[in-house]
């Protein structure tokens, strides 16, 4: 009897740690930049200090190691004060593609002058947001 229940209560604990067991990602984000040009996907020349009247920001990053549709979310944020959210945008890897990216248009009245940050974020088990940090002079 005492090896019946030895064998049931080993079965309940290995069913119970496959059902939580998760699979932790390797894909990675690099090459992250900030510009006012987008060429095939990516900002070329980086940009840290843009001007109030520059019509489009765009970021780019190389998504590595990552399955096709793995989700990235960029959420713009400006800095200056309390901060405040601006927009956040979640896009989708391509087949055979490497590349993402997220724009950010001109206000109205221009650019407010300060700091701002993009935040990405891989949406697996174990990713960590990374900041990218500009200024608007």
């Amino acid at each position: 009897m005492k090896n019946i229940t030895k064998i049931t209560v080993g079965l309940l604990i290995t069913f119970a740690l496959a059902a939580c067991s998760f699979s932790a990602s390797t894909a990675t984000l690099s090459n992250i930049k900030t510009g006012s040009k987008l060429v095939k996907g990516e900002v070329k020349k980086e940009v840290r200090v843009f001007s109030t009247d520059t019509p489009l920001i765009f970021i780019s990053a190389h998504l590595n190691n990552a399955p096709e549709d793995t989700k990235v979310t960029f959420k713009w944020r400006y800095l200056e004060g309390e901060g405040q959210d601006i927009d956040s945008v979640e896009v989708e890897s391509k087949t055979g593609e490497n590349r993402v990216s997220s724009n950010l248009s001109k206000p109205d009245v221009g650019w407010p002058q300060g700091k701002y940050e993009v935040i990405l974020e891989l949406n697996t088990d174990n990713s960590k947001p990374i900041h990218k940090k500009f200024q608007v002079k």
